[in-house]
């Protein structure tokens, strides 16, 4: 187009001729000094310009003068990318096609490399994406799906992602966080916190009194030594006090809670939960059930809730009669009262017997006192049962 616009530029400059295009008939150009009519075309006109056909030849077939030819095309055409350029485009030469399918970015102006970019970069392993995503990089590195991570001796702040990892807090007042995957923690010692977030954790508070949050999934949690909380959350949830005076709450769903050793407080929350505070043989013991039909297996000296629902209380025969449990909301004809004994030798004899200074029914067994059912006069043969345990 420069070299077109420059050949008019001087012909319009040094006055070559007064020279008019004629396109088609229908889109002729009115004659600045036409011919009269019966005038010669091909001779001359009473104007002193010549008329030239748009095609390159005067009406009188003769060829335009040599000294101002006018190209055919004055827009030579642009290849499309992929296309070879014509064979006399001076650009084909700057511009040499590509053997394979790699697109080749040049600088118009010629003051940049050029940068070639593979519309498909291979991925890792030497497969090539099927998407043809052009980048610029390597591929980020993936991390470990389960990590190993462990703490100091000090107050560490450990926490993990998504993945079934193992965490070791080690000494010191730790807080651990499993947030997702299936998660193994252990505080170790100090007064530490873990949080098992979403998944089926493992949680292990160890020395010293410790905090456990299973959060989300079915989580076993074991405080160890010292007075723990543990908090299951939602989930079916297993929760061990382990020694110390311990607190436990189950939270929504099916749980199972064991005080272990020590003076503990036992709350199941919703679901049907099972709450074992006999296994210490005497340590007053409270079990709450909450709402659902729980079972609460009571020792000597525990204090046991059922809650709403149909609740069964589990007594050991062998409790001691200077310590025996109590039931404080037995319900009769709703709640039931189970007996164990060791199945060896005669069955025991159970009896009741209403204790108006103690405000309850006494549960008698071969008349030694078992439990105390406060706030209830008698119950049906229904509402107790006498079951034969055997060990092994």
């Amino acid at each position: 187009m420069w070299f077109l616009l420059g050949l008019l530029g001087i012909a319009v400059a040094a006055g070559v001729s007064d020279t008019f295009i004629r396109g088609a008939a229908e889109d002729a150009v009115d004659d600045p000094d036409p011919a009269a009519p019966g005038d010669d075309p091909g001779g001359d006109a009473t104007g002193e310009g010549e008329l030239i056909d748009a095609a390159g030849e005067e009406p009188g077939g003769t060829e335009p003068p040599p000294d101002d030819p006018l190209p055919e095309d004055p827009l030579p055409e642009t290849p499309m990318p992929g296309e070879p350029a014509p064979a006399d485009d001076p650009a084909a030469s700057a511009l040499p096609a590509p053997e394979d399918d790699t697109l080749a970015l040049v600088d118009p102006a010629g003051t940049a490399p050029a940068v070639q970019v593979d519309p498909a970069p291979a991925a890792p392993g030497g497969e090539e994406p099927a998407d043809g995503t052009i980048t610029d990089s390597e591929y980020p590195p993936e991390l470990p799906a389960n990590r190993y991570l462990e703490g100091t001796d000090g107050d560490d702040n450990l926490a993990v992602e998504a993945g079934s990892d193992t965490v070791l807090g080690g000494g010191g007042n730790d807080w651990v966080e499993g947030m997702g995957g299936r998660d193994s923690l252990d505080g170790g010692a100090g007064s530490d916190t873990l949080d098992g977030g979403t998944g089926n954790d493992t949680l292990t508070g160890g020395d010293d009194a410790d905090w456990l949050l299973g959060a989300s999934g079915d989580d076993i949690l074991d405080g160890g030594s010292g007075a723990d909380w543990l908090t299951g959350g939602s989930g079916a949830d297993t929760l061990n006090g382990g020694e110390g005076d311990d607190t436990l709450e189950g939270g929504f769903d099916d749980d199972a809670l064991d005080g272990g050793e020590g003076r503990d407080l036992l709350m199941g929350g919703d679901g049907n939960d099972r709450l074992e505070g006999g296994n210490d043989r005497g340590e007053a013991d409270t079990l709450n059930g909450g709402a659902g039909a729980d079972t609460l297996h009571l020792g000597g000296n525990d204090l046991a809730h059922g809650g709403e629902g149909a609740d069964t209380f589990l007594l050991d025969g062998w409790i001691d009669a200077d310590n025996p449990a109590v039931v404080a909301d037995f319900e009769p004809g709703i709640d039931h009262l189970t007996i164990g004994w060791d199945g060896q030798g005669p069955e025991p004899e159970v009896t009741t017997l209403y204790d108006a200074e103690a405000g309850g029914l006494r549960i008698l067994i071969d008349g030694q006192p078992l439990a105390l059912l406060q706030g209830v006069t008698a119950i049906g043969p229904t509402d107790i049962a006498l079951v034969p345990i055997h060990s092994g």
